[in-house]
């Protein structure tokens, strides 16, 4: 997964000019079950010798948000101390009928680097 991330953000910053990339920031949803100190450790081994080599990485979590089938409500669910402790319950009628509509997802919010021209 962190080699491919970073060939896609390579791929990206060539295609826009980017000779170097000094910034990723990325959000992991928290039912991925990804620990972000191990993506953001895999990062930095994968973007050595690529022009994300030295980049700062900022991972964010995002909280998991259910969506009730039955009432139409999306409700953010609160975090405990493990996974195990999510209740995948609808807290606006009860129902067990509902979806996770966030939380399973790795996006790439944005990155930041140096133009070619900039540095030449």
């Amino acid at each position: 997964m962190a080699a491919s991330l970073v060939q896609y953000v390579s791929d990206v910053a060539k295609k826009n000019g980017i000779a170097e990339i000094k910034e990723m920031h990325i959000e992991v949803g928290e039912m991925t079950h990804i620990d972000p100190r191990q993506l953001k450790f895999c990062i930095r081994i994968a973007s050595q010798n690529t022009i994300a080599d030295g980049s700062r990485i900022y991972i964010r979590r995002r909280m998991p948000v259910l969506r009730c089938l039955k009432c139409g409500i999306s409700s953010e669910l609160k975090r405990g101390k493990n996974l195990s402790e999510y209740s995948m319950v609808c807290p606006s009628c009860g129902s067990q009928d509902v979806e996770l509509e966030r939380g399973k997802e790795l996006v790439l919010k944005r990155i930041k680097g140096i133009k070619k021209e900039a540095l030449g």
